[in-house]
């Protein structure tokens, strides 16, 4: 047949290219697939259980499965839901407030929740120091003539209720870092660094505290050696450290937690108005336990200095650096109501937290059957969620115009930042996930992005792992591989 009409021709040739290039993406989708079937059937231990989903964006056609209704502990994937919640319900231009005021012959600290204060890698990131919020506060009293408080530091940090340390936290884990007390007021993520510096052989180390606090007391008996093994631990419920060990060139220890990260803020002040001249008089103390807001704690008083952190820097360190402090005061975060019209406000707490995120989650039409929301961080063996909520959680926080880069930007990018700097160096920026680890415990969930126009929301949890955990690192990166395409994908 011959056809002479040239729109026709081109019609027919276009209904080819389209025809070829379907066939072939569905060709490549398939592939895909069977790829990531063969990954998860063959895992390195036969108990191992695992709650895996794909889901592609923005249309959420879930294109993979397997056991995704399955409720696992998601470990530190768990941060992906009071990050996500907590843009929802505070907004994205929320801020953590931390307010300095005067109240006759005290100095009032109020706490706002915030976990920034006196972060390290913020600091460093503004090419300051962890004290710098108190020395320019110390600087503002000293400009107002004030060398002198007369009174109390007074700490007001009952915005959240107590205990500051979950009731399902495994109590080996509660002088680590990662396990650091969750306050109102928190400073350097609520830990003390100590650095030792040998002396003379069979003599005691000299050492130093970071941050300057009279309230530690440190119990030195490390000494000078050939070898180099000292160690730290805090055994009971106040701030008294055990040195122990041997030392023999300059160490820094590993960070250990604090017993009260209000009293621990408020003696650092303390310390570092001193270092500027500044006599304070009086002690430490507490405000009484009454739940209380800003709105109620500034009634009256004479506000001196506010200290302001985004959410987005608080969102970049628990997401991006997994850093379980900023997570669980976004979960707490979420139940506190502040006082208005004569209503007195309410205490944010992990239970309320909790409940708040299970309810603003349904709101979305996701099913929460199964889901179990204990804490913030994924540090509790008491939570559970699935392959499916996770993924669709991010799809939600995706199509969010408001607040969905802001969280994608959060996340850690495989090969740049977070706790994926150092993965998958082959596909350079197109992961952005949230890692998880605990004993027994692999998990990562987030986005990929295959092309311009291809992104994916993915989870993949892996509970009941009888031995080392790393095997499940490398599964993961190769679902990802697989999610960019063929060409990414290492070879077997």
């Amino acid at each position: 047949m011959h056809i002479q009409n040239p729109r026709l021709l081109s019609l027919i040739a276009c209904g080819l290219l389209i025809g070829t290039w379907t066939s072939a993406a569905h060709a490549d989708h398939e592939q895909r697939i069977a790829r990531l079937q063969k990954l998860l059937d063959r895992l390195p231990h036969a108990q191992t259980v695992v709650s895996a989903a794909v889901m592609s964006l923005p249309d959420g056609k879930m294109i993979y499965e397997r056991n995704a209704d399955r409720v696992l502990i998601p470990a530190s994937n768990q941060k992906i839901i009071p990050g996500a919640v907590a843009l929802a319900k505070l907004g994205v231009a929320h801020s953590f407030d931390t307010r300095l005021a005067l109240d006759g012959d005290d100095l009032i600290l109020i706490g706002g929740g915030d976990p920034s204060l006196g972060d390290s890698k913020l600091a460093d990131e503004r090419g300051g120091r962890s004290t710098d919020v108190f020395e320019q506060w110390a600087s503002i009293l000293t400009q107002r003539g004030i060398t002198t408080i007369k009174g109390d530091i007074v700490v007001e940090d009952q915005i959240f209720e107590q205990p500051w340390v979950h009731p399902s936290w495994e109590e080996s884990d509660l002088t680590k870092w990662y396990a650091a007390p969750v306050g109102g007021l928190n400073f350097n993520d609520n830990c003390i660094e100590i650095t030792l510096r040998p002396t003379t052989p069979g003599q005691l180390v000299r050492f130093e505290v970071f941050p300057p606090s009279a309230w530690i007391r440190i119990d030195n008996r490390c000494k000078t050696a050939s070898k180099n093994k000292p160690w730290i631990h805090r055994p009971s419920s106040a701030p008294l450290y055990q040195l122990r060990g041997r030392c023999n060139r300059k160490s820094e220890l590993k960070s250990v937690s604090v017993p009260d990260p209000g009293i621990f803020t408020g003696e650092v002040l303390k310390a570092v108005l001193k270092s500027h001249g500044i006599d304070v008089r009086g002690e430490v103390r507490r405000a009484a336990p009454v739940p209380q807001t800003h709105a109620t704690n500034s009634h009256g008083r004479e506000i001196l200095a506010v200290h302001s952190t985004p959410l987005a820097d608080v969102l970049r360190r628990a997401l991006g650096d997994s850093q379980n402090l900023f997570a669980e005061c976004l979960i707490k975060s979420l139940s506190v109501r502040p006082a208005s019209d004569g209503r007195p406000g309410k205490a944010g707490s992990w239970q309320a937290g909790g409940a708040v995120a299970l309810e603003t989650i349904r709101g979305w039409g996701i099913d929460t059957s199964g889901m179990v929301i204990a804490d913030g961080s994924g540090l509790s063996r008491d939570n559970r969620a699935s392959a499916r909520q996770i993924v669709q959680i991010l799809r939600h926080v995706y199509m969010d115009s408001d607040g969905g880069s802001l969280f994608m930007d959060s996340l850690s990018l495989n090969a740049t930042r977070g706790t994926l700097r150092k993965r998958m160096k082959d596909i350079p920026g197109r992961v952005m996930a949230k890692t998880g680890y605990m004993r027994g415990v692999r998990s990562l969930s987030g986005y990929v992005r295959a092309s311009p126009k291809a992104w994916y929301a993915f989870s993949v949890l892996f509970n009941e792992i009888p031995g080392g955990t790393a095997p499940y690192n490398r599964i993961h990166d190769d679902v990802c591989r697989t999610l960019v395409g063929p060409k990414s994908v290492a070879a077997e």
